[in-house]
């Protein structure tokens, strides 16, 4: 069931006398199935191995999704640093109260989505 238009058959060149021995009917079909298929395929020089897409890794996506992880990791922790002392300072909470609410504040900001 092989495809006839995938396979360029050539010729094989007639034998020059009658007093060399036939060989295998098959094995010059062979040989010429496998010239043909070694025509169709490329050299390894002509396969272009370095892609544009792969090789840039900072695109505009990937670029907008590191800043604005910066930013929110920047932003959420110094709240966490200024939280206890605005309990503290402003809310004039003791600081056992405040630690404890940072817990609880803490707590909630991993618990919710």
């Amino acid at each position: 069931a092989s495809n006839d238009a995938e396979v360029n058959m050539r010729p094989l060149k007639a034998r020059s006398s009658s007093s060399e021995l036939p060989g295998d009917p098959n094995e010059d079909h062979k040989r010429n199935k496998v010239l043909s298929q070694m025509d169709m395929e490329p050299a390894i020089s002509d396969v272009n191995i370095t892609n544009k897409e792969t090789t840039n890794l900072l695109s505009p996506v990937v670029l907008c999704i590191l800043v604005t992880e910066t930013a929110e990791r920047v932003c959420y922790f110094g709240f966490r640093a200024i939280l206890v002392l605005y309990f503290i300072h402003e809310l004039e909470y003791d600081e056992p109260t405040a630690v404890a609410l940072f817990a609880w504040v803490t707590c909630l900001a991993y618990a919710s989505p």
